[in-house]
């Protein structure tokens, strides 16, 4: 026979795994293909961010993936949408619909321009990330690190506040079923 507490503690572990990854701030990437080479740098800088996971459709596409669909999951479950924004990605249709995909699902977008060429239709009141002046680049790149590093430690508090609970949940179940 199952007791309360041994069910307790099974529902608990299946939380707790589920929290694990929810302490992970997920970060989709997008981008035309002719600016990856410019790009990779800086998201080697972001992907050094504790506690940050991107998904790059050039490295983390898995052979036989259904291309669209995993994007529009990845997508989906990106807590933050970042947009590298250039004259190719502008003219890019694919990058074009992710920037859709995020706007459709309320995803939090930051734009990240490459070049003179500024966010139009659905990004045009969206604040972005400035790379093309070179006097401003170091400035913009610490911005850009501080809201990537602010929203991981606001995901972790937030998964704090989850466990704090669910541990609560379970003392008040506790002491309910002793009565």
């Amino acid at each position: 026979m199952v007791t309360y507490e041994n069910r307790y503690a099974k529902v608990l572990s299946k939380k707790e795994a589920r929290m694990a990854d929810s302490g992970i701030l997920k970060i989709f990437v997008s981008y035309s293909a002719k600016d990856l080479e410019n790009i990779k740098p800086i998201l080697k800088h972001i992907s050094s961010i504790q506690g940050t996971k991107t998904f790059l459709a050039e490295e983390n596409l898995e052979p036989s993936s259904e291309v669209i669909q995993t994007i529009i999951r990845k997508i989906k479950s990106a807590d933050i949408f970042l947009v590298f924004y250039s004259k190719n990605a502008k003219e890019s249709e694919y990058v074009q619909q992710e920037i859709g995909i995020a706007k459709g699902n309320n995803k939090i977008i930051a734009p990240i321009l490459l070049d003179s060429n500024t966010p139009k239709a659905m990004l045009v009141n969206t604040n972005y990330v400035n790379l093309s002046d070179q006097e401003k680049e170091q400035a913009e790149l610490r911005r850009l690190y501080s809201f990537i590093a602010d929203n991981v430690n606001k995901k972790n508090q937030n998964k704090e506040l989850v466990a704090l609970s669910i541990l609560a949940i379970g003392v008040g179940a506790l002491l309910l079923n002793e009565k």
